[in-house]
C-alpha cells in the first residue's frame, strides 16, 4: 500500500467514524455566518473537535 492509499484509508475511517454520530441531512439550510472564511482554508482537519 502507497503512501497516499494509506492516508484515504486513514481518511476514510475516520469518516466512518464520525458519520455515526452525525445526523441524516434531508433539507438545505443556509450557510453559517463564517462560511466564506472557511471556504478553501488548508488543514481544517486541525479544527475538528470530536
Amino acid at each position: 500500500m502507497t503512501s497516499i492509499e494509506c492516508t484515504v484509508s486513514v481518511c476514510r475511517r475516520g469518516d466512518a467514524e464520525l458519520a455515526k454520530q452525525w445526523p441524516v441531512i434531508n433539507a438545505k439550510i443556509p450557510a453559517m455566518f463564517d462560511a466564506a472564511d472557511w471556504d478553501g482554508r488548508p488543514h481544517k482537519r486541525a479544527f475538528l473537535i470530536r
